[in-house]
C-alpha cells in the first residue's frame, strides 16, 4: 500500500503546486499550539510528561530527538510552512484516514481533513514512511519511495524541485510529526503509560530516522 500512497500524495502536491489559493484561503495556516512561534515552547512544556507516559527505555537517542526538536522546530516550521515550494498537503496521513478499495486496480482516498494546510510537500512524506514503516523496511526502501514521489511531480509538470531539495526537506521536515506526536501525548490529561501506546512505537522511529539521515548536522549546518 505504501507505493499506492505515495503516488496519490505526489498526485495531490502537484495538483496544488505552487497555487495562488494557498495564501487566499484564510482558513488554511495553521493556528494554535502547532504555529512555528508557539510549537516549541508547547513542546518543552510538555516534553517531560511525555517522557513520562513512555514504557520503553527513554534512550540517548531519543533525549537527542527532543533535543533537535527544541532547538530547530521553530526555523523548520517557518521553512516548512511559508517558505516556497508550497502546496496544499493533508498534515495527517495516517492508517485511520487511508481508505483503499480493491476491486481492479487499488486506488486511494484520503479523509480527515481538519489538520490540512499549505506547506512543503514532504511534510506528508515525513509522517507517513517514518511512523508506519518498521525502521529496517524504511531504510530498505526510503530512497526508492522519494524518487517514486518525486517522477509523480515532474510528470505532472512540476519543473522547480530538484530531488536533492526533496531529500534535504525530507529530512528535516522529520522534526514536525515528531514533535507534534510528544507535544500531542504529554499534553493529553487522559493517556498514561501503557504498553500499547502507539507513541512507544513511533517516536523511536522518528528518532532513528533523525539519527539515520544526518538531520542534527544538515540542520546545523543551514540554522547555526
Amino acid at each position: 500500500m505504501r507505493w499506492l500512497v505515495i503516488r496519490e500524495l505526489g498526485k495531490l502536491h502537484a495538483a496544488w503546486w505552487g497555487d495562488a489559493r494557498l495564501d487566499q484561503t484564510p482558513w488554511l495556516p495553521m493556528k494554535g499550539i502547532m504555529t512555528p512561534d508557539q510549537a516549541p515552547v508547547v513542546l518543552m512544556q510538555n516534553w517531560e510528561s511525555f517522557l513520562g507516559k513512555l514504557s520503553i527505555p527513554v534512550t540517548d537517542e531519543v533525549l537527542s530527538a527532543g533535543e533537535l526538536c527544541a532547538r530547530y522546530l521553530s526555523a523548520v516550521s517557518i521553512s516548512m510552512y511559508t517558505q516556497s515550494p508550497r502546496t496544499l498537503i493533508h498534515h495527517d496521513v495516517q492508517g485511520d484516514n487511508l481508505l483503499v478499495a480493491g476491486d481492479g486496480e487499488p486506488s486511494l482516498a484520503l479523509v480527515d481533513w481538519q489538520l490540512t494546510t499549505a506547506a512543503r510537500p514532504v511534510l506528508d512524506l515525513a509522517d507517513f514512511l517514518v511512523a508506519h514503516l518498521e525502521t529496517s523496511e524504511r531504510r530498505r526502501h526510503e530512497d526508492r519511495l522519494l524518487e517514486i514521489y518525486h517522477s509523480v511531480l515532474t510528470e505532472r509538470g512540476v519543473a522547480d524541485y530538484p530531488l536533492e531539495q526533496c531529500r534535504d526537506d525530507y529530512a528535516m521536515a522529520l522534526l514536525i510529526p515528531a514533535s507534534r506526536l510528544a507535544t500531542a501525548v504529554g499534553l493529553h490529561p487522559g493517556l498514561t503509560a501503557t504498553p500499547d501506546g502507539f507513541w512507544n512505537v513511533a517516536f523511536p522511529r522518528y528518532a532513528r530516522a533523525l539519527t539515520d539521515l544526518g538531520v542534527s548536522e544538515f540542520l546545523e549546518q543551514h540554522y547555526s
